[in-house]
């Protein structure tokens, strides 16, 4: 089996007013084992842009992998989110992708406020192209406020992921 990583960052969130954007976009790689694996971003995870109304519980953004969304009732929606789509290239021809497993490395923080948690990753990917060695990945996550009242200020957040395949 071989494996390789890609870490991607610049997830962002802005909060003019308690007002949010957030998106993600590809950045550095890692490569571990055989695999000599690329990506290149088709569109960025991009959890939209939001008024938070309530932060006295956890409020949370989600969007899955095919780009369906939904937020809790302390958002307000400004601008619709969408899963993130990444093109993989230099995998092995008609190989199989036994799993991608995504991790936060950090959480979406800005320069004044609390932070956002990641989790409930979707992911899908199709087989490499027999031919190409190339796929389409899919991206998908929750982002969650901290729920303790905390005010979220006019502020561009940040976090990264790592995205690991195995094949």
């Amino acid at each position: 089996m071989s494996r390789f990583q890609r870490v991607f960052s610049g997830f962002l969130m802005r909060l003019p007013c308690a007002r949010a954007v957030i998106f993600c976009i590809a950045s550095s790689v890692m490569f571990t084992s055989q695999a000599y694996a690329g990506i290149s971003t088709i569109q960025p995870l991009y959890f939209g842009e939001w008024i938070v109304r309530d932060n006295s519980s956890a409020q949370w953004i989600n969007v899955d992998d095919q780009g369906v969304f939904g937020a809790s009732a302390g958002f307000f929606r400004i601008d619709a989110p969408t899963n993130g789509i990444y093109q993989i290239t230099g995998l092995p021809p008609g190989g199989n992708i036994l799993s991608i497993t995504v991790t936060p490395i950090s959480p979406m923080a800005g320069c004044c406020g609390p932070t956002m948690a990641f989790d409930n990753f979707t992911t899908f990917a199709a087989d490499p192209d027999p031919v190409t060695g190339e796929t389409t990945l899919y991206i998908g996550a929750r982002v969650t406020t901290t729920g303790d009242g905390s005010a979220y200020p006019d502020d561009t957040m940040s976090g990264v992921l790592q995205v690991d395949f195995n094949f």
